[in-house]
């Protein structure tokens, strides 16, 4: 049976709506109206109908693939996965070929690239790489090959650094410890490394007494310096001036050699 043209009407987005037997049935875009010079009372057989129909939805479907890929990188799997929702399958296997001759889709490029981001980024382990792309669509060979350029990857390492940074003195606290262990088990590290780097830090931080007496010390320190600039910094550089701020703050009971630390300190600031 013969389907006809009845009416060619132009769309708000710039096509082309094509009505057969005066029902509207789909749109297509300038390029195909002019290659299959297409206008009112023009009759299609069932073949005809079916190539042009299969060729709008390509053009339509390729023009989706490049607005997709105009906004983010995706690997074959998920650009699929985007188009079909739209799209027949057999139309977006025939973009996608399309898409890698042209060099717009490639999966090895993308897994490189979003493994840099991974490791460098979000800190993932290797197996946590591993499960991330393939996860996004990229294949096991893919994968291996990306990853043979993070071989040097010194898993011990990145841990400690970790630690250090998001946690360090409060490590000292079950819970903190309990905290980091999973946060760290999440990225993909192994627990074995996760305790024996943890221990690591743990001997290098001073005892919780060392550190309070050292916050004393420096606390009186500081006292010592605001007193002596509050009460005698219009004298101090001059002999007397300093013999007189040194019995003023031993009179108050500190003590000598700090005092004198101090004072030390501020005069070398004012020469």
């Amino acid at each position: 049976m013969l389907r006809t043209i009845t009416a060619l009407k132009e769309t708000k987005q710039g096509r082309m709506a094509i009505f057969f037997d005066d029902v509207f049935d789909f749109s297509v875009d300038e390029e195909t109206l002019v290659r299959h010079k297409l206008k009112v009372g023009q009759k299609f057989t069932p073949e005809q109908y079916e190539q042009l129909k299969s060729e709008t939805q390509y053009q339509k479907a390729k023009e989706k693939a490049f607005s997709l890929l105009s906004y983010k990188s995706f690997p074959r799997r998920q650009l699929k996965e985007r188009l079909e929702r739209d799209f027949s399958e057999d139309c977006v296997e025939d973009v996608l070929d399309r898409l890698q001759e042209l060099g717009l889709l490639n999966d090895a490029d993308y897994a490189l690239r979003c493994a840099r981001d991974l490791f460098a980024l979000k800190h993932y382990a290797p197996s946590r790489v591993r499960q991330e792309l393939a996860a996004r669509g990229i294949g096991s060979n893919d994968i291996e090959d990306v990853m043979e350029e993070f071989s040097d990857f010194d898993a011990s390492a990145a841990v400690l650094g970790l630690l250090e940074r998001k946690y360090g003195d409060s490590l000292r606290e079950e819970k903190v410890r309990r905290r980091a262990f999973a946060a760290l088990m999440r990225l993909g590290y192994e627990p074995d490394d996760i305790r024996a780097q943890m221990a690591q830090l743990l001997s290098t931080l001073p005892p919780e007494e060392e550190e309070q007496e050292e916050a004393k010390e420096r606390d009186t320190l500081g006292e010592i310096r605001a007193l002596l600039l509050k009460k005698y910094g219009g004298v101090l550089g001059d002999q007397k001036g300093n013999d007189r701020a040194i019995r003023g703050l031993m009179r108050k009971g500190y003590h000598y050699g700090e005092i004198r630390q101090v004072l030390n300190e501020i005069l070398e600031e004012m020469e």
